[in-house]
């Protein structure tokens, strides 16, 4: 079976829970992590040293990871902060403050914590990540994104548009983008469950301020599970 699911946000035991649930097979099945991996569960280095051992699961850029990815890999080449801050110009400093307030500093600490192998292991999980995947599944077509898009363009190819665009774009839930295809994103939830629009968008970001409470689609039936 072929499993999406959006914002972990760090939410490591809920993500375990949820898997457990599902009775998820490393041989047999597939993991799709539409983005926003890492965040404020408090757990997003665990969560990523487990996932990046498993060989069938598949991350999508979301925009916490594309800034996280960044700012790790300077603090991995860094002896300490001080010295990652030398080497930054003033855009840099600023963005790289805004991500420590925005949640940053506890993921950094996370880090710092790891053994040198671990950091690395970190480090390059993040260059296994895509800025979209595409899946089939009962002869139906999915494109899995994290958010959608700042300037849709009719018959633009996905490829041309920048990883950042695709991290951190909307996506109008009654606009149909491809012909064809279900487009599954993490838009928000309201009601805390996946949601499918008439246009034939799937929302499934039902874990907006990573309180744990995780949702997995199965592309094959089309059934909903969620973490306790």
């Amino acid at each position: 079976m072929q499993y999406v699911i959006s914002d972990v946000r760090g939410c490591y035991d809920a993500l375990k829970d949820l898997l457990d649930n599902l009775s998820f097979s490393e041989q047999e099945d597939v993991l799709y992590l539409a983005g926003n991996l890492v965040g404020e569960g408090g757990e997003s280095m665990p969560l990523i040293l487990d996932l990046c051992m498993r060989p069938n699961v598949y991350p999508i850029w979301g925009d916490k990871d594309l800034t996280a990815a960044k700012f790790l890999r300077l603090a991995n080449q860094a002896e300490d902060d001080k010295a990652m801050l030398e080497g930054m110009d003033g855009e840099e400093k600023a963005a790289f403050a805004a991500w420590i307030q925005d949640g940053g500093m506890a993921l950094l600490q996370e880090f710092r914590a790891l053994e040198e192998e671990d950091r690395t292991f970190v480090v390059e999980f993040f260059d296994e990540f895509e800025p979209f995947l595409i899946a089939e599944a009962n002869k139906r077509v999915f494109i899995m994104l994290h958010g959608g898009f700042h300037d849709f363009v009719e018959g633009k190819d996905l490829e041309e548009y920048e990883a950042e665009e695709l991290a951190c774009g909307s996506v109008e839930p009654d606009k149909r983008y491809f012909k064809g295809a279900y487009l599954i994103t993490a838009g928000e939830c309201p009601d805390g469950k996946v949601a499918k629009t008439k246009a034939g968008n799937l929302f499934i970001n039902t874990n907006p301020e990573g309180a744990g409470r995780l949702a997995c689609l199965c592309l094959e039936t089309g059934k909903v599970a969620y973490s306790k």
